[in-house]
């Protein structure tokens, strides 16, 4: 549990979490872990890649690519870039989030460390967020979800 500044941050405690993952698991299914934004750090993306494990991951609106840019300057979902921070490229899409009648769309970007099309990331993080399952699919999702003061880990394994 994440207690405040001064203890280990939620990435930290995420990446704990991901190691103590049984071997027959990592094994048996092709895991893709996805977190929440508050799991988008630096440190997160690199013990994840360094476990040899993918992820989707939330980012900020207003992060930054190595050629000074911010993600929001982007305007094809899907393109491989390099973030601030990481020496590897990842590939960033967005998507719009339904809200009650008469509010805007909101628009909210993703990450994966695994290619794939802005369209697939989209539908796995869409469907996360609403809470229904994810079927008919080769991939193992691990749910990383940062709310005040917990962390969930949900998880499905479908093959």
């Amino acid at each position: 549990m994440y207690r405040g500044k001064g203890s280990i941050s939620p990435a930290h405690l995420g990446l704990h979490l991901v190691r103590q993952f049984p071997r027959w698991l990592r094994q048996a299914f092709r895991l893709v872990v996805l977190a929440d934004t508050a799991f988008g750090s630096v440190d997160f993306l690199k013990g994840l890649r360094k476990l040899k494990l993918h992820a989707i991951t939330g980012v900020r609106y207003d992060r930054l690519l190595q050629d000074g840019r911010q993600l929001f300057h982007l305007h094809k979902p899907g393109q491989q870039v390099r973030l601030q921070g990481l020496d590897f490229l990842v590939i960033v899409a967005w998507f719009y989030l339904k809200r009650e009648k008469g509010k805007p769309r909101l628009k909210r970007y993703v990450l994966s460390t695994k290619p794939l099309k802005a369209s697939t990331m989209g539908g796995i993080v869409g469907r996360s967020k609403a809470g229904s399952r994810q079927r008919n699919t080769a991939l193992g999702c691990i749910a990383l979800v940062n709310q005040p003061g917990w962390v969930y880990i949900t998880g499905w394994c479908c093959r």
